[in-house]
């Protein structure tokens, strides 16, 4: 009993550890995340668009670590694009630019998991989106209907 107790304290301590390197490794990340982000943001608009990142890649001007690219699984910082693209709008904001990068340099789950969960809070959002459209729909078709028996009664009636 004694051992079970004293191993998940050991356990519990380990998890800690490995978030407080996790925060430390992130804030030494920031950064130099944001930098790149804004070299490769052109336009200063907040957003990347494919044709800034082509443009970075082809100019050769600035060289991403090749450890970088290896870690995303990538060989370009264009099809990292393609993979921070999640929703496939063809932009990139700021804070998907950082989270994107975060995720996959700190965290231990497979990139196909976390693309799958942003599209899954995507779809969420649509979702909710599209549940008050159609409560608006109800409310106009009720209200049509309501309309529509008025003005037969008062055609019946005349």
């Amino acid at each position: 009993m004694f051992m079970g107790t004293a191993h998940s304290q050991i356990g519990a301590r380990d998890r800690e550890l490995e978030a407080k390197v996790g925060m430390v490794t992130a804030k030494q990340m920031l950064p130099g995340i944001l930098s790149l982000f804004d070299v490769v943001d052109q336009d200063g608009s907040g957003e990347i668009v494919i044709e800034e990142m082509e443009k970075f890649e082809q100019s050769g001007l600035h060289t991403v670590p090749p450890h970088f690219l290896d870690r995303a699984s990538v060989e370009s910082m264009t099809e990292l694009f393609d993979m921070l693209d999640v929703d496939k709008s063809g932009r990139i904001t700021k804070d998907e630019f950082t989270e994107g990068i975060l995720d996959i340099f700190l965290r231990e789950v497979p990139l196909s998991s976390l693309q799958m969960m942003k599209m899954l809070r995507l779809l969420h959002k649509s979702t909710s989106e599209l549940e008050v459209g159609l409560e608006d729909v109800r409310v106009i078709v009720k209200d049509m209907t309501t309309t529509s028996t008025n003005l037969n009664r008062l055609y019946l009636s005349a």
